[in-house]
């Protein structure tokens, strides 16, 4: 299996991070989930934005869990907050949190 990327906003950053998703869970990972990721010393809580096949960088580090078997918001909530982060120019993480 080759490796296997997400795009995750993290609240109060203004862009994406890419995360390696470990294998156990690749079948579970959807956009909108809840991840727990390593961000400098801490750990956050970010929200899969897209899956990809490819890291924009180099030497990611991988997500550490899910928050939850289920992602966060549903398809229909996850598109009106994508829409409105590019409307009103925030930033989708901080959206997610809201929501």
């Amino acid at each position: 299996m080759k490796p296997f990327y997400a795009a995750v906003a993290v609240p109060g950053l203004p862009r994406y991070l890419d995360y390696a998703v470990p294998a156990a869970i690749v079948p579970d990972l959807r956009p909108g989930h809840g991840v727990l990721v390593p961000l400098g010393r801490r750990t956050a809580v970010g929200y899969v934005i897209a899956l990809k096949d490819r890291a924009e960088v180099e030497g990611v580090k991988e997500i550490s869990g899910l928050i939850d078997d289920e992602p966060l918001v549903s398809p229909e909530l996850f598109e009106l907050l994508k829409w409105m982060a590019d409307y009103y120019m925030a930033p989708l993480g901080d959206l997610f949190r809201t929501a």
